[in-house]
């Protein structure tokens, strides 16, 4: 179950690098990294998905299908080298190209059951 949000998850993987001796830009590097394209997913239950409300309640935290362009996270690696962005920065340059969707596990949608063109299951 995750109780943490995403974003303290992943700033703790930041730290963890600093803390074994990466260097900040290579940690930061490889915070960007995980911050676009590895796991996310948030603790707020007002998410609806095209199952309704009730298919999230059951679950504590939503897993969150994301994407972003290579092309827009080499140019962030690329400012992560040259300038040395605080991690604040870094996230809203990813908040503003990531795409998000929200995504429910397949074990907690409802069943769905094929119908005939009648309309009749």
């Amino acid at each position: 179950m995750r109780t943490r949000p995403a974003g303290e998850v992943h700033r703790m993987f930041y730290d963890a690098r600093r803390a074994g001796g990466v260097s900040y830009v290579r940690a930061k590097s490889m915070y960007a990294a995980v911050a676009a394209f590895g796991p996310n997913w948030t603790l707020d239950q007002a998410v609806v998905s095209s199952f309704g409300v009730d298919a999230l309640a059951k679950s504590r935290g939503v897993a969150l299908d994301t994407r972003m362009a290579m092309d827009a996270f080499m140019e962030l690696k690329n400012d992560i080298e040259m300038t040395d962005p605080s991690l604040d920065e870094i996230d809203a340059r990813i908040a503003r190209d990531l795409q998000v969707t929200p995504a429910v596990p397949l074990e907690r949608l409802p069943q769905m059951v094929p119908q005939t063109r009648d309309g009749s299951s």
